[in-house]
């Protein structure tokens, strides 16, 4: 039996790497993550191509695959949001136990988002009315 749970662990390890790689080739794909900042006529070009070379996104997929990587492995990732930490398990476990909870029962269609501030942090587009935002 041991024998078994080691071999499917072993096993694991490559399926973990591929499933995250092709999820991250897969988003890296689906479009400019920068378009936004260069869009803005208040940043000036030379801070979006600050923050191209500092996220390496002037690098192939295979390369920003491996700094992610490494981020990853260094505990690195929870240090993007303002409170530069990580939510610790608790943290969204509560909002899940208000939401099904009787508490929340006026609660409705809304998206309750837990991430230590970091989409309070981006800039708000306004949308006119009847139109979809760009």
């Amino acid at each position: 039996m041991l024998v078994y749970i080691a071999r499917r662990l072993l096993y694991s390890i490559p399926v973990l790497f591929l499933s995250t790689f092709l999820s991250f080739t897969f988003v890296s794909l689906a479009g400019d993550p920068v378009a936004k900042l260069r869009g803005n006529p208040r940043l000036p070009a030379s801070t979006v191509h600050n923050i191209i070379i500092q996220n390496h996104l002037n690098r192939s997929i295979p390369v920003r695959y491996w700094f992610w990587l490494e981020d990853v492995v260094t505990h690195k990732l929870g240090q993007l949001n303002p409170l530069r930490r990580a939510a610790q398990p608790v943290e969204l476990a509560r909002v899940a136990l208000f939401l099904a909870s009787g508490e929340s029962s006026y609660v409705n269609g809304q998206a309750i988002v837990v991430d230590g501030g970091l989409s309070s942090s981006h800039p708000v587009t306004r949308q006119s009315m009847g139109k979809t935002a760009a």
